[in-house]
């Protein structure tokens, strides 16, 4: 009996398709599923429907659990997790077709099934616990007692897409590796061909004649795979995940390294006027923000000092939020637009409302939705999945909002009064912290203290922690 064992898909659907091919290859008579189909790669719901038209027998994995469970968990999920974690986890619900979220719902934790006398036991990470991560260094006491707890003989796990094949006094662990999402730093897909043997699983205890696997590291079409990750407008981190074959806080440690290529996004300005280059058809739109602004009593040297600052922060921080010039301009246009109105009550909803009403305003509704956004939450309050103008946005652009938003609130901050005070800034960062370095003409601490507190929301948005030095120039 020749089986292929697969786990952590995690949404990598050509990683998946060349596993699935290699396996046939092999002569397996069956293949099966160790869980984490779904959660960090572009095509979720293209793997889900591969698995089933497959006949892959499949358990369900923490991720799959934290996806299906995401409709009640979203708001807690967003103020205590990684942003990019909760993107790609509340991304990959949304990606579900309705079929393939009742399917994922539908799979049992774990699979058991009687090869004569031997027991064998399908789960995903350890039979004590869904968080428990089996590796090579496992002690063999502790494995001997999983094997008691699980009363089996031979465990198939995943969970922490190391792959090995251990033999204990008792009984065998067996865990493929990663097919989508490696660890090790090797990108290439993991999976495992279990070969049994009938009669000698007979045996009581069943031998290691009985049991041979073999793992098997495959190329895929990586490129395929990163593009549709950054077509998607999902998190650079993401696609650096499968790049590098590591986990996301390892590729979080040093985004400054990453090799991206500046890939134009197919946008507004692709379909220019009158022969209008890029840079004339953003410069028309400025105007345009500042002609609204004009006419609804904006502050104009606080508003411009601020939209310099939060430019000045978007292209330092740019390392790590792996925006582009799109993003720019609706930073931008949202600082422009942040104090329509000031002076009176709310005058940051004032501002969103005037934003989404001026159809004049040379941006299409979704645009306006998020540069309305970015103005609104430039104040105290946070975005909430509870804002209609926020839950109207696709997932990917409430995370751009809430990038800008905590750019453009930390740049208010620092304007505070007195006001021009903070001539130019330059940032620093490391995995745990981002300084942001201003020079000064004076010692304000009112005006240090003022952005630091409205750094918080940038602090989750980039899961750092934030100091702000002075200068005096």
């Amino acid at each position: 009996m020749r089986v292929g064992l697969i786990s952590d898909i995690h949404g990598n659907l050509p990683a998946l398709e060349a596993v699935l091919v290699h396996a046939r290859q092999q002569g397996v008579e069956a293949i099966w599923n160790l869980g984490d189909s779904v959660g960090y790669g572009a095509e979720p719901d293209q793997v889900v429907r591969l698995l089933r038209k497959e006949y892959i027998a499949s358990i369900r994995g923490d991720f799959d659990r934290r996806v299906i469970k995401i409709p009640r968990k979203k708001a807690k999920w967003r103020e205590t997790k990684s942003p990019d974690l909760f993107l790609a986890t509340y991304w990959a619900y949304e990606n579900l077709s309705a079929p393939s979220r009742e399917y994922l719902k539908s799979l049992p934790k774990e699979i058991t099934m009687g090869l004569g006398s031997t027991r064998l036991l399908l789960i995903h990470a350890s039979p004590a616990s869904r968080s428990e991560r089996l590796t090579v260094e496992t002690p063999e006491a502790r494995l001997q007692e999983l094997l008691t707890e699980a009363n089996a003989q031979i465990v198939c796990c995943g969970h922490s897409h190391e792959p090995f094949f251990r033999s204990v006094e008792g009984g065998f662990f067996i865990n493929p590796g990663s097919v989508g999402r490696a660890n090790d730093g090797d990108y290439r897909a993991s999976y495992a061909v279990l070969e049994l043997d009938p009669a000698m699983l007979q045996e009581e205890p069943a031998s290691e004649i009985a049991i041979q696997v073999r793992h098997y590291r495959l190329e895929y079409d990586l490129d395929r795979a990163v593009d549709e990750i950054r077509k998607r407008g999902l998190p650079e981190s993401l696609a650096q995940m499968i790049l590098q074959g590591q986990d996301l806080d390892t590729v979080l440690e040093s985004p400054e390294t990453w090799q991206v290529p500046e890939i134009e996004k197919q946008s507004w300005w692709q379909n220019t006027f009158s022969g209008r280059s890029r840079q004339e058809y953003e410069e028309e739109r400025v105007k345009a923000v500042i002609a609204l602004a004009e006419e609804n009593s904006y502050p104009a040297e606080h508003v411009q000092q601020t939209t310099y600052l939060a430019l000045r922060l978007f292209d330092e921080l740019q390392p790590l939020h792996r925006l582009g010039r799109e993003e720019r301009l609706w930073l931008q246009c949202g600082a422009l637009l942040h104090d329509i109105g000031k002076g009176k009550k709310e005058h940051h909803l004032k501002a969103l409302n005037t934003i989404l009403k001026t159809e004049q305003l040379p941006f299409s509704s979704r645009e306006r939705r998020i540069i309305g956004s970015i103005a609104r939450y430039h104040r105290s309050e946070y975005p909430r999945d509870k804002h209609k103008n926020l839950a109207d946005l696709p997932i990917v652009d409430q995370r751009v909002v809430t990038i800008l938003s905590s750019i453009l609130r930390v740049a208010d901050g620092l304007d505070a009064s007195p006001r021009g005070n903070v001539k130019d800034l330059e940032c620093s960062f490391s995995a745990e912290e981002i300084t942001i370095k201003c020079k000064v003409e004076n010692q304000a601490k009112k005006q240090k203290r003022r952005a630091l507190g409205k750094g918080e929301l940038l602090e989750f948005a980039f899961d750092r922690d934030l100091y702000i030095e002075w200068q005096q120039i």
